[in-house]
């Protein structure tokens, strides 16, 4: 992915913000994401940057598994006949994961309800996290 291309979907996610609350954009040290074009151009959005720790691979834990979902679960890896075609799976299919799809990690509730009733109390990986950096 190019810096462009990493600008564009920023761009992108911002204009679909719901909520104008403090953002923090988190990312690995994707050369895309550390450059200093990159790291202005969020800045004026308002979005405070977060980076993986160098070789740390539980950080992004919680990316990852939204990815392989989204591979596993709906075949957005496996190519697509036109970019429009792609564009559509994958927008259904995280429209399906964000609505429909129900997560054992929010009690079996969405993230979409979870995010618009910020009331509800969820488990968080930390615990998980620490268990596996200090046995």
């Amino acid at each position: 992915m190019k810096v462009k291309d990493a600008i564009k979907a920023i761009l992108m996610a911002h204009r679909n913000r719901r909520f104008k609350n403090e953002v923090y954009h988190h990312s690995d040290r994707g050369i895309q994401y550390a450059t200093p074009s990159y790291i202005n151009y969020i800045k004026k959005k308002g979005m405070i940057p977060s980076m993986t720790e160098e070789l740390h691979v539980y950080e992004n834990v919680v990316a990852e598994r939204v990815n392989g979902i989204l591979k596993g679960e709906f075949d957005i890896d496996i190519g697509f006949g036109s970019l429009k075609e792609a564009r559509a799976v994958i927008a259904q299919s995280i429209y399906i994961y964000n609505n429909k799809r129900r997560h054992l990690s929010l009690h079996k509730l969405t993230p979409n309800f979870v995010h618009f009733n910020p009331g509800i109390k969820i488990k968080t990986y930390k615990k998980s996290i620490e268990k596996l950096e200090n046995p």
